[in-house]
């Protein structure tokens, strides 16, 4: 069994996005996996009102959250990047601390960027 969702955030200075959800009650800085299962990185949809890097990251402990990036990129740009995957980016939860964000790297003075990323969580 799977399930399908949808982590959003938008950010106007480097750092952790905040991501909301339809099936999260408000906000988080990363999205914890439960233990034993995985989460599969279907696609990213990254855009924004000037030059920015944002990157995907795992979080090996929530606790003390690092950005280990999975997938980063670049916008020179303002506009719009959407990627989608046929073959995912799989993470597995060995110890229930880790877990999957959104990271701004860099973003140029004034510019808002937004983030969307699929996960699918599966056993």
């Amino acid at each position: 069994m799977s399930e399908l969702l949808t982590l959003r955030g938008t950010a106007t200075a480097v750092g952790w996005m905040s991501l909301s959800s339809d099936l999260l009650v408000g906000t988080v800085n990363q999205f914890r996996i439960p233990r034993g299962l995985k989460v599969k990185l279907w696609c990213k949809r990254i855009g924004g009102t000037g030059s920015t890097t944002v990157s995907v990251s795992f979080v090996p402990d929530i606790t003390s959250p690092t950005s280990n990036p999975l997938a980063t990129e670049h916008l020179a740009s303002a506009g719009e990047l959407l990627l989608e995957k046929r073959r995912p980016i799989v993470i597995h939860s060995l110890t229930g601390l880790e877990g999957v964000g959104i990271y701004v790297e860099d973003l140029a003075a004034g510019a808002t960027v937004w983030s969307e990323i699929d996960i699918e969580i599966e056993e």
